[in-house]
């Protein structure tokens, strides 16, 4: 079926979104597709499988194709690749990770009812608006078609179009934007809309309803009478039946207030009377959580009791054991009434802590292996419960364990006072650097002349600081090889640091030990990180012989430039686009094609997608990419971690480094300064904003180069126009003209260099 008979629909999709559609009887001339921001149908960078120019949509022969324009990958039909087809209703082509759908237009169906559009929110929310003419303008201006009254919407926002296919919406350039089911809609751009399609114009939204689709409401407030009065008469009956039998509920509910009077085996025989009760399975979840808090109260007086008892007879063991079992932090385990149950919880929770911090106190004075600031923090323990006992009339069960508790507390404070000998010691490995020798030596007298735990101290003191005093030699060393870039030697570095058990007996000791092992993992990190860095730079030139890569030396070259600047392809023949190698000094440096794309794509930052095509590499590729690694590297260098690094070799590499940017920067700024009414001087510009960091410039140059250039181009494209109806001499001067003052890769020169 031919195009004149029957529109098709054609619609590009990339993961689930709509990009792009358009019905076939819009289609003028071609639709370039492809990730470059040259084609009409642009695909997402994310889309790494297309290529810069992939596709192209055109009327061949009076029919519709789709053909592929030199892509990598190809475009697919039911998995079969294909270079051209004639586009029929039901095709999906691959092109990249998109789909291209064609599908039949819709036609209108004939049937009674009508396009409309119901606003679901903002002032006119419900509103139904029936869309009877062809045209409709929608915004906030009073002169619209369908106003919309909202700050955020544009006096002019967007177009709907009715149709015989259908109806069609656009955005008239509006400043935020008009969606359909959330998708933008570029302006100028039209799509097709669907039944309930969300139209949000900004914030207000607004569903699309079919002209092919019946809609209907409901008689909402008589069936909702309906259901009021249903529901009066089953309370009425449910409440005169409640009077007549009671239900478990009242028994649950009775047994509650016994257990809150600690009958609890009369609660017990409510809850079973209850489970045969009108409505007990309604109650039975009910029944089962008071049955189980009833149990849990019960087991909890228990203990309490044995608690007491133990208490009283300086059985710590036993006592320990059933303050355990109750857990007296937990509410729900005392919670049988607001009263006395409030102060038996806080008696065992008083009881539990000082057991608690007796026991632990008892235990600590006789390790070793605690430090005196452990022993100080149980000891601060046990005094507090002490305290709090004091305030208050003191329990006759608490009475030993109050004794107990005193005697302990006093030894402990004579043993702490003999400890504050070695603090005064220890105080001296808080200042940097950490004089090992002198602290060492002091620590040794003290074991000689002391005894008792604080000769055990001193002696244990020593030994983790040996070690440390070894390896802190160690660290010296390597952050000598890390200024040396033996990176491979620093990453393998092996502190033999003590074990961490024995610098716990001092916070002194365990933060000296901390600190070498953060510096020693800092240490390996940086070498790791810079030997990444120096790597990724030594295979692009920039090595220890500290010579300028040919990358860079080439635009730094008088001659070189000379040659590029003087467009040398030029005075050759037209290359093609699958060369495998540069076809002149222009091409090796710049890339004749994509160096243009470049071009005339700015202001919009450097793609380097445009050079994928390209079978070679030009070197203002290579100098970009060395240039962020330059970048990088010297980024990680200005860092306040590395201000020590720049010292040695690894500091002359990094001057190099520098000297490379700023040349960078020099070679940029002496090409800015160029004039750009000329081809050398818009050639060096484009140079330099392609190599330039462009934090550093403003935002008015790349968009006046884009001026002059256009500036540039227009006497050319003059030219051009005039050259199909020009004599033959005339067209030889022509063509001549434009290949002296054009630019490589500009479509006018390539038009005129092929016809050379």
């Amino acid at each position: 079926m031919t195009m004149k008979n029957k529109h098709l629909l054609l619609r590009l999709e990339y993961k689930n979104n709509i990009l792009h559609e358009i019905d076939s009887a819009e289609i003028q001339g071609s639709i370039s597709i492809g990730r470059s921001r040259n084609c009409q149908w642009v695909i997402p960078e994310t889309d790494t499988v297309a290529s810069g120019h992939h596709a192209a949509i055109t009327f061949q022969k009076g029919k519709l194709c789709v053909c592929d324009t030199g892509s990598r990958n190809g475009i697919y039909i039911k998995g079969q690749r294909i270079q051209e087809r004639v586009l029929q209703s039901g095709d999906t082509i691959s092109i990249g990770d998109c789909l291209l759908v064609v599908e039949e237009a819709r036609e209108n169906s004939g049937k009674a009812g009508f396009n409309a559009i119901q606003f679901l929110n903002g002032a006119s929310a419900g509103q139904v608006i029936k869309l009877e003419k062809k045209n409709y303008v929608i915004g906030s201006s009073p002169a619209c078609d369908l106003p919309v009254m909202n700050q955020l919407v544009s006096q002019h926002h967007a177009e709907i179009s009715v149709r015989p296919d259908g109806c069609w919406i656009k955005d008239l350039g509006s400043k935020n934007g008009t969606t359909v089911n959330g998708n933008p809609l570029k302006p100028g751009t039209e799509r097709m809309l669907k039944e309930a399609d969300i139209i949000s114009f900004a914030h207000v939204d607004a569903k699309f309803l079919d002209a092919s689709v019946n809609h209907s409401q409901s008689k909402l407030w008589q069936n909702l009478l309906i259901v009021v009065v249903t529901i009066l008469v089953v309370f009425a009956g449910y409440y005169a039946y409640q009077s007549i039998n009671p239900s478990a509920l009242d028994r649950v509910r009775k047994a509650r207030k016994m257990a809150a009077r600690c009958e609890f085996d009369r609660a017990e025989e409510l809850i079973r009377d209850s489970r045969t009760s009108r409505g007990a399975e309604d109650c039975r979840l009910r029944a089962d959580d008071l049955e189980r808090d009833v149990g849990v109260w019960r087991a909890t007086l228990r203990q309490w009791g044995r608690a007491q008892a133990a208490l009283k007879a300086s059985n710590w063991t036993e006592a320990a054991y059933a303050l355990g079992a109750i857990d007296a932090s937990r509410m729900d385990l005392w919670s049988w009434n607001d009263s006395d149950a409030v102060a038996s919880r806080k008696q065992a929770e008083l009881s539990k802590k000082l057991l608690d911090s007796y026991v632990t106190l008892k235990a600590a004075a006789g390790n070793d292996n605690l430090t005196f600031d452990d022993l100080r923090k149980h000891l601060a323990l046990l005094e507090s419960v002490l305290k709090t006992l004091s305030l208050s009339k003191q329990p006759e069960y608490l009475g030993p364990l109050h004794a107990e508790a005193g005697k302990l507390a006093e030894a402990v404070q004579t043993d702490i006072r003999n400890n504050d000998i070695i603090e005064k010691t220890l105080k001296k490995l808080g200042q940097r650097p950490v004089d090992y020798p002198a602290v060492i030596g002091e620590l040794t007298l003290i074991a000689k002349r002391g005894a008792g735990t604080v000769r055990s101290r001193a002696e244990k003191l020593s030994l983790p600081l040996i070690a440390l005093q070894k390896s802190a030699e160690d660290l010296r060393t390597a952050e000598k090889d890390l200024g040396g870039m033996n990176f491979k030697k620093v990453i393998a570095l092996h502190l033999a640091l003590p074990p961490a058990e024995q610098c716990l007996l001092d916070r002194h000791i365990a933060t000296i030990r901390r600190e070498q092992a953060d510096m020693a993992q800092f240490l390996a990190d940086t070498a790791r990180q810079l030997e990444f860095l120096f790597e990724s730079l030594k295979k692009q030139g920039v090595d220890t012989r500290l010579e300028t890569p040919p990358q860079i030396a080439c635009f730094l070259d008088a001659d070189v430039m000379k040659e590029v600047f003087g467009c040398d392809v030029l005075q050759k023949k037209l290359p093609s686009r699958g060369r495998t190698a540069p076809a002149g000094e222009y091409d090796r440096l710049l890339g004749i094609e994509p160096f243009f794309d470049f071009l005339y794509s700015l202001p919009l930052p450097l793609d380097t997608a445009v050079y994928e095509d390209l079978a070679f590499q030009p070197e203002i590729l290579r100098f970009h990419f060395t240039i962020k690694s330059m970048e990088g590297f010297c980024l990680f260098m200005g860092l306040p971690k590395s201000k020590n690094l720049d010292n040695g070799q690894l500091g002359r590499y990094y001057a190099f480094v520098k000297s490379l940017l700023e040349k960078r920067d020099q070679l940029v700024a002496d090409f800015l300064k160029r004039p750009d009414n000329t081809r050398e001087g818009l050639l060096a510009r484009g140079i330099a904003l392609f190599l330039a960091n462009p934090k550093t410039l403003p935002e008015s140059v790349p968009e006046n180069y884009m001026k002059a250039l256009k500036n540039y181009r227009a006497p050319l494209i003059k030219l051009d126009s005039g050259f199909s109806s020009a004599e033959p001499e005339q067209a030889i001067q022509i063509r001549d003209e434009i290949l002296r003052l054009g630019i490589p890769g500009d479509p006018l020169v390539r038009k005129m260099w092929s016809k050379r």
